[in-house]
């Protein structure tokens, strides 16, 4: 979580110093990061966060696909009826990148 926590605020950071283009390989880097220790630990829930982040940042760099991939394939391991506030979010980023 920590990792994917640090990736938000350099991604925001970046967009306010109108500079996310320079940022985003690390950005990404560290949600990948999140992502890989989420799905080591088998916390489904925190690499569903982390998938849900990098969707969105991918989208603002215009690789909508691949977050839409990335962030499906996490969801796709909950299913369907899990209304927790962490899917919500899931959906509604999933129903924005379609």
């Amino acid at each position: 979580e920590l990792h994917r926590l640090r990736a938000e605020v350099d991604w925001r950071e970046a967009v306010l110093e109108g500079a996310p283009a320079q940022a985003a390989a690390a950005v990404e880097a560290r949600l990948r990061q999140a992502i890989g220790i989420a799905r080591a630990q088998k916390a489904l829930g925190l690499e569903l966060r982390a998938a849900t982040s990098a969707a969105r940042i991918l989208s603002a760099l215009g690789r909508g696909d691949e977050g839409r991939s990335l962030l499906g394939g996490v969801l796709d391991q909950i299913g369907e009826g899990r209304d927790t506030r962490d899917r919500i979010e899931a959906a509604r980023r999933m129903a924005a990148l379609a």
